[in-house]
């Protein structure tokens, strides 16, 4: 037989769960999901690539990474260059006042055919280092041509550790 205690947990039990399910707990979200690190950035402009540089970490300048992309052609956007629709970060103070920045960082942008040449060297390099490694192991193959064993061979099957945006990742 029910006590008066177990009935009445019971019945606060019920009720708790009938509250629980009619209240909303999660919104549907409109925007996509995106990493804490992700800058927006405005449009580039016709024939220019851009993309975000280090200039800072931890309050102190970077002025070894700074220097190194401006010798890659990369120079500070000007916020003025931006259209008023787009609300972009303004550094108001220092060297790079007037530029678009945010957390050490600074949305620099090049020539497009300077990226693209750069594109096509590393291209090329993979290409030799590829050539050169299938060659070694021909060779080796060869030296070491043993019926117990057989030829050594190279997978050439790719897949992409993660997916990169070269636009929205920071500069490291």
């Amino acid at each position: 037989m029910a006590t008066k205690k177990t009935v009445r947990a019971a019945a606060h039990e019920s009720r708790e769960t009938e509250l629980r399910e009619a209240e909303a707990v999660h919104e549907t979200q409109i925007d996509d999901w995106k990493r804490g690190s992700s800058l927006e950035m405005p449009p580039a402009r016709p024939g220019m690539d851009q993309r975000w540089i280090r200039v800072s970490m931890n309050g102190r300048d970077d002025a070894t990474n700074w220097a190194r992309k401006q010798r890659e052609g990369w120079h500070p956007r000007d916020a003025a260059t931006v259209s008023k629709n787009f609300p972009v970060p303004r550094i108001e103070q220092g060297k790079f006042a007037g530029f678009i920045g945010i957390e050490g960082s600074v949305l620099c942008e090049r020539p497009l055919r300077i990226s693209q040449q750069r594109d096509r060297y590393f291209r090329q390099l993979n290409e030799r280092r590829t050539a050169s490694t299938n060659a070694d192991l021909e060779r080796v193959n060869q030296a070491n041509a043993n019926p117990a064993f057989g030829p050594i061979r190279m997978a050439s099957k790719t897949t992409p550790a993660r997916e990169v945006n070269v636009q929205t990742d920071m500069e490291e």
